[in-house]
């Protein structure tokens, strides 16, 4: 399976309100497959059900001294549409939703959502290492804040050294840059991340953007 992201920060979300990751999964989701037919995202907001309530505080995974045993995201059938079921598996084998979405698509693509959204909630929970497509996301413009495409017409540049990187509209507007002077050698990984990352959102978001070659350090800041 190709790997959805590669930029990570240290952080997690255990310990804090469920809405919080509710929220930053439809963000996730909406960064990866933006022409996704997501009808809407809900939750058991008035816990007539198993589900976790938006106030609800997300516990630890059982290996790390906390009560999830198993984090669980599939696809089923729903009456009008596929059904993307996000969950978790307590040790005492309940089963409690924590989110869901309605998707008006093809069942091939309501998988790779679902297997999307695996990957970043054991990184987030096993790892403590939250994927930055989100934040990355957020750096770019939109019309309204539920627009899927960015607002910036004009080309964007992605520039790189061996240390650090930098994106810039050609107007100069500057985005997002970096230095990683401080990890010595492993400054590289952690560009090379941060620029397929930028490559992913841009090319979802439909921006029109070019990758330059590394170049050096003093023209970077230019």
């Amino acid at each position: 399976m190709t790997k959805q992201f590669n930029a990570v920060r240290a952080g997690t979300f255990v310990g804090r309100e469920a809405k919080e990751l509710q929220e930053w999964i439809e963000a996730y989701v909406r960064v990866l497959f933006p022409e996704a037919g997501i009808e809407y995202w809900a939750c058991d907001e008035r816990g007539w059900g198993r589900g976790l309530r938006p106030s609800a505080v997300l516990p630890d995974l059982s290996r790390a001294g906390g009560e999830i045993s198993e984090i669980v995201c599939y696809v089923r059938e729903g009456c009008e549409s596929p059904i993307l079921e996000v969950a978790f598996r307590f040790g005492n084998g309940q089963l409690r939703q924590l989110t869901w979405a309605k998707i008006f698509d093809t069942y091939s693509t309501c998988w790779k959502i679902a297997a999307a959204v695996s990957e970043a909630l054991h990184s987030i929970f096993e790892w403590r290492e939250i994927p930055m497509l989100v934040d990355i996301a957020a750096k770019l413009p939109r019309a309204h804040w539920w627009e899927v495409y960015t607002s910036i017409k004009e080309p964007i540049v992605v520039q790189r050294t061996d240390h650090s990187y930098e994106v810039r509209t050609a107007g100069g507007l500057c985005l997002d840059s970096g230095d990683f002077q401080q990890d010595g050698p492993n400054a590289r990984f952690r560009v090379q991340s941060l620029v397929l990352d930028w490559s992913t959102v841009l090319t979802n978001m439909k921006a029109e953007f070019s990758i330059a070659q590394d170049v050096p350090a003093d023209k970077l800041a230019a």
